[in-house]
């Protein structure tokens, strides 16, 4: 793997990025945990650039990978949901992850896999609500 940056220099750049690192409310999200960070609230890819690889993209792994993050990118939100965790903690079963995604967005909230655990989801959704829609 390669990892490209870009370092620039100046003060108001510097408080740019200090900016999209924030300690947010965990209790939505972490299982009762109150405070966590400072975490990177800013984006984590560049959807242009995601598109271009996933057009270019030289084999079927590849594609695959892209095609999730790019799925990823239309959802803004911080962090994901580990559905077997949430399902053996909540005592369900495990729901199918597409069937979950398409109702999710049909109550109007956005929703995808994540590329960071084959079982997660990244959603906008309340935590709530979400564990809520994992009983049903």
């Amino acid at each position: 793997m390669r990892v490209f940056l870009r370092c620039e220099s100046g003060a108001k750049k510097a408080d740019d990025v200090v900016s999209m690192h924030k300690a947010v409310d965990g209790s939505e999200f972490m299982m009762g945990k109150k405070v966590a960070g400072p975490l990177w609230t800013g984006p984590l890819w560049d959807a242009k650039l995601v598109r271009e690889m996933l057009k270019q993209s030289p084999d079927k792994d590849a594609e695959k990978l892209l095609g999730i993050i790019n799925a990823e990118t239309s959802v803004n939100a911080l962090g994901y949901f580990d559905l077997h965790y949430l399902a053996s903690r909540h005592k369900t079963a495990n729901p199918r992850i597409d069937e979950l995604i398409r109702r999710i967005n049909k109550k109007g909230y956005k929703a995808a896999r994540t590329h960071f655990l084959q079982t997660g989801v990244r959603t906008d959704m309340p935590a709530g609500k979400f564990i809520k829609m994992l009983g049903n």
